[in-house]
């Protein structure tokens, strides 16, 4: 899977943030067990913590997986940015629409939609990939010019080794 050294390093840090909730939450269950004598399993407080706790073990477990993947940093791969590829900042426009839009196409561990960086995985991505400006495509049947592609920027910030 690719992935920035940046994203890494996010992921990394997210990762030992699960693990630390988890072991709190743990605590937290084993107090509530404690207190509640042979009733521990009809306290509802203790239910709700042990399927939290459960919860962020399954996104710690999946997210440690993920990182186990992300083999390949998009920084290394040498991608010519005159097409679309991962680490690129594209804008389009979609037909009839005012106004365009920029992304940023990463790998699936640094998307956000939110502010606009999707997954090299996404519908939108895969549709552009390959693509130049000036080139039409199509998403859910709306036709969208791909305006201008460059190398994201974020791709030169330097990480320091832990």
């Amino acid at each position: 899977m690719l992935i920035t050294r940046q994203g890494l390093k996010q992921a990394h840090l997210k990762l030992a943030e699960l693990q630390t909730t988890v072991i709190e939450h743990g605590k937290e269950v084993a107090e509530l067990y404690n207190g509640a004598g042979d009733q521990w399993h009809d306290n509802p407080e203790w239910l709700r913590a042990t399927q939290h706790r459960e919860a962020l073990q399954r996104q710690a477990i999946h997210l440690e997986g993920e990182i186990h993947l992300a083999t390949e940093f998009i920084e290394d791969m040498g991608f010519d940015y005159t097409v679309v590829h991962p680490g690129a900042e594209v804008t389009i426009r979609f037909v009839n629409a005012p106004n365009s839009v920029t992304y940023v196409i990463l790998g699936p561990l640094e998307s956000d939609p939110d502010n606009n960086v999707i997954s090299a995985e996404a519908p939108l991505a895969i549709e552009m990939m390959g693509k130049q400006a000036g080139d039409r495509c199509h998403l859910d049947s709306r036709p969208f010019d791909i305006v201008s592609i460059v190398r994201w920027t974020g791709l030169d910030v330097k990480v320091e080794e832990e």
